[in-house]
């Protein structure tokens, strides 16, 4: 199971609690015992399956993606079991809230997790994304911009401390954006342009109200953006952070590679 991570326990004798998130692009898997006032991670799984693959052309899941979901779902069963873990929530995000039978791939997962599946409203999920982003800080100054870039939605939330101010969950997301405007993996101009002006008028709407509420420092909470600055720092082009000047020149090395396959990052 890729980008898996295993601690070593503290008490054994507490009760273990887990959370499933099952995101449009990866599904997450994090076992944690309580310690004290906050937990300690026991094993922490994130695997890509791209479940909103389809989702931009035809609004269902497909096939692949459905047989990969219940693929690693079946995967994560194994460790719920393995630690007889005791409290265990299952929650869903946007492709679960858009596509046409997703009603039908929660009874399926449900059925194999033997667990009811939560789907999130795209509030619920910023409000807990930024909630999950200002207790990691614990102590930070000022007010954030949450960006939260997924598989099918992108959220935007502002706040101070643990109180958040304002949010908005938009329909863009890496997958969907991939497959409408990239299809094949194949980069060009004009995909790009259309992908940019797409993702302009999702914002315009909520320019106005973000630029009046205000922000004193802006943070990326997703493997995406993660990503983004990975990428950034071992290309010299960044010392950690995402910059203007850094996707300019991602977007320049797309356009050379043309097929992201073929694209060299090292």
């Amino acid at each position: 199971m890729p980008a898996s991570k295993r601690i070593p326990p503290s008490d054994k004798s507490a009760p273990l609690f887990a959370a499933l998130d099952l995101g449009s692009n990866c599904f997450h898997l994090l076992i944690a015992r309580p310690e004290g006032s906050s937990f300690r991670a026991l094993e922490a799984h994130s695997v890509e399956v791209r479940l909103a693959e389809g989702l931009a052309d035809t609004m269902r899941i497909g096939r692949a993606a459905w047989a990969r979901g219940l693929t690693v779902l079946g995967e994560f069963k194994e460790r719920l079991e393995a630690h007889d873990v005791a409290h265990v929530r299952v929650v869903g995000t946007q492709t679960f809230r858009r596509a046409q039978n997703a009603r039908a791939f929660i009874a399926e997962v449900s059925a194999l997790l033997a667990r009811p599946l939560d789907v999130l409203s795209g509030d619920e999920e910023a409000r807990l994304i930024y909630l999950a982003v200002s207790r990691a800080l614990k102590a930070h100054s000022g007010k954030l911009l949450v960006v939260d870039i997924g598989g099918a939605s992108t959220e935007l939330i502002v706040g101070k401390g643990e109180v958040q101010h304002l949010a908005f969950s938009t329909q863009m997301g890496s997958v969907t954006f991939s497959a409408r405007f990239f299809p094949e993996g194949i980069v060009t101009r004009e995909g790009m342009s259309a992908a940019e002006e797409q993702a302009k008028r999702e914002l315009t709407q909520r320019r106005e109200v973000l630029l009046k509420a205000g922000w004193d420092h802006t943070l990326g909470a997703s493997g995406t953006l993660t990503s983004l600055r990975d990428i950034m720092r071992l290309k010299g082009w960044s010392e950690g952070t995402i910059t203007q000047d850094g996707l300019d020149k991602l977007s320049t090395a797309l356009f050379e590679a043309r097929d992201i396959s073929s694209l060299s990052l090292l």
